[in-house]
């Protein structure tokens, strides 16, 4: 007779199929993380069971020792690839790699190997005997050899070793997980406990193994595992590193509305704690920015942008439907992604965009108004000129009067639209010009004003100026510029000092008095337009604040630049540089 029959053999089968329904539905998830060591340990788990089974049922010795292998390839494997699944588990890669694996196997290859021929040596056992009892042929080790007890050891090695690793990454899970951690522990460690009793010789099973007993209530366990805490579907070394790593903040909502987990971003951002608020309502805890919905907790995407007024930061709020690998909705992810920087470049736009069309319509508004009032300034000129011709004594002193005032509003209205176009159009004919050609024509053009004013023009041009390329118009009026404000703030019998130089690939002009200078204060503001040093003075002979503004766009637009140096009292010097003409563009 080739079989026997123990009543235990339909629990042991029953506990075969449990086990490789754990397998299969585990393969089904093998792309988590620690899904597909999971599933081959309990496929290992089934082997060993069934290993156990056929033991009991054969009768036959020679088969009996074959299911001996049967059981050790179960027993080696399950330890093997339990510690393989425990590291990737709990652990996001950093433990396990090619030496570590290497390590894990050693033992369980070598007592595999010495298992299959276990004949032939007393590694394992020194002495094995079947046995008659209770009508059943029972085989049994009576001495155990010196390897079992190192394979023991390692055995309880790893799980001892799996068990302290899964407690301290509990420490570091989020609320969702630790119930996971917890199952699986309690479902590992059943078996190794009625295994360890089995040893010691507290068996109520006589000389069958509970251990495969206790591996249905271990199955058990994990089923449950997997249905209420989501094991598999949700796996902590991914989440784990989402939330250690992510900036954005993460929130894990349940079906029922409710806070499972959040990351540290979004601890900060709703000023609380995980601990305190794991398991209450989520729009209880969100701030009055949170416009939320029922819409919100609908299976769709929702996206909503947030502005935390107290903090001046911005954040969009995206949520989104969980499933797990069924496809089943399990909860909601909320991402809120710190969007300030992007805000604040939008806002900077739109700034400028209004800055500008402000600026578009005020140079509209002048330049209409500047055309408009050449009319009325050419009829003042005309009426003015008539006058002249009929009135004579006190009132030509106040026609004299009005005639500059006229002028101070002509060159207003010349110089805002100047100021205009320089900024509206492109930069007209470029010629080679001479520099001190071009200085020499300014001082002729403003030498009745130095006259006039008492100030004296000393000119010292530089010998052998290579040419600049320019818009002689342009430079002109920029350099008549610079001189006429320093003629302007030169007292009467006050010196005026021009010359040129070349320096490297430049050509400089310096224009210094000895006139009442600039103040710190004013120094830096000087290019402005409409910035006046003495307002109150600028009336009555300073000019508007848009001769030097003229002139420093002009500069620019040859590519030159110019500066100013200057003591309240002692007088200024300006100074300006304009590149030379390359040969070829002369």
């Amino acid at each position: 007779m080739l079989f026997q029959f123990a009543p235990i053999i339909p629990a042991y089968l029953l506990v075969v199929s449990l086990l490789l329904f754990l397998a299969a539905r585990s393969w089904a998830l093998r792309s988590a993380p620690g899904a597909k060591a999971w599933s081959i340990t309990m496929l290992f788990c089934a082997i060993y069971a069934i290993g156990s089974c056929l033991e009991i049922a054969l009768t036959v010795p020679v088969w009996k020792l074959v299911m001996g292998r049967v059981i050790y390839l179960g027993t080696t494997g399950l330890v093997f690839f339990w510690g393989i699944f425990a590291i990737q588990y709990s652990n996001p890669g950093r433990l396990l790699n090619r030496f570590t694996v290497t390590l894990l196997a050693i033992i369980p290859v070598v007592t595999l190997c010495l298992a299959l021929f276990a004949e032939h040596h007393q590694l394992l056992y020194n002495s094995y005997e079947f046995v008659h009892e209770n009508g059943l042929i029972i085989g049994r080790v009576s001495e155990y050899g010196s390897w079992f007890w190192v394979w023991m050891g390692y055995s309880y090695l790893i799980f001892i070793g799996s068990w302290l690793l899964l407690l301290q990454s509990i420490i570091r899970f989020q609320a969702i997980l630790r119930g996971q951690a917890w199952m699986v522990i309690l479902a590992s460690a059943l078996p190794m406990l009625v295994y360890s009793i089995h040893m010691a010789g507290l068996n109520f099973f006589s000389r069958f193994d509970p251990t495969i007993l206790s591996m249905a209530f271990s199955g058990v366990i994990m089923l449950l595992a997997m249905t209420q805490f989501k094991f598999m579907d949700i796996v902590p070394v991914a989440y784990d590193l989402i939330f250690k790593n992510v900036k954005s903040g993460i929130i894990l909502i349940d079906l029922k509305e409710r806070i499972v987990g959040m990351n540290q971003t979004a601890e900060q951002l709703l000023g609380c704690y995980e601990r305190n608020v794991i398991g209450k309502p989520a729009i209880d805890i969100f701030p009055p920015q949170f416009h939320f919905s029922e819409k919100l907790w609908e299976a769709m995407e929702i996206k909503t942008e947030i502005a935390m007024s107290e903090a001046g930061s911005y954040y969009e709020s995206q949520v989104n439907p969980l499933h797990n690998h069924r496809g089943d909705l399990v909860g909601h992810l909320m991402m809120l992604y710190d969007i300030t920087e992007r805000k604040q470049i939008e806002n900077q736009s739109l700034e400028l965009g209004i800055e500008r069309e402000r600026v578009h319509l005020l140079q509209r508004f002048i330049s209409h108004m500047s055309h408009d009032l050449r009319t009325p300034l050419t009829s003042l000129k005309v009426t003015q000129y008539l006058l002249r011709k009929e009135l004579t004594g006190e009132h030509t002193i106040r026609l004299d009067a009005l005639a500059q005032q006229t002028e101070r509003l002509t060159e207003m209205v010349e110089s805002m639209l100047t100021l205009l176009r320089l900024e509206k159009d492109e930069l007209g004919d470029l010629l080679g010009l001479d520099i001190n050609e071009l200085i020499g024509y300014v001082i002729e053009r403003n030498q009745v004003l130095a006259g006039t004013s008492g100030a004296q023009l000393h000119f010292n041009p530089g010998k052998d100026l290579p040419q600049i390329l320019a818009n002689k118009e342009e430079l002109t009026l920029a350099l008549s510029n610079v001189v006429v404000n320093a003629i302007r703030y030169t007292p009467s019998g006050g010196e005026i000092k021009i010359h040129t130089l070349q320096n490297a690939d430049r050509v400089i002009i310096h224009v210094q008095d000895n006139g009442i200078g600039i103040s710190g204060d004013d120094l830096p503001h000087i290019f402005e337009r409409f910035y006046r040093v003495d307002s109150a003075r600028g009336t009555q002979r300073g000019g508007f604040g848009l001769g030097l503004t003229i002139t420093k766009t002009i500069l620019e637009r040859h590519a030159g630049d110019i500066d100013v140096k200057s003591q309240l009292g002692e007088g200024s010097e300006f100074c300006v540089r304009i590149p030379i003409a390359k040969p070829s563009s002369i």
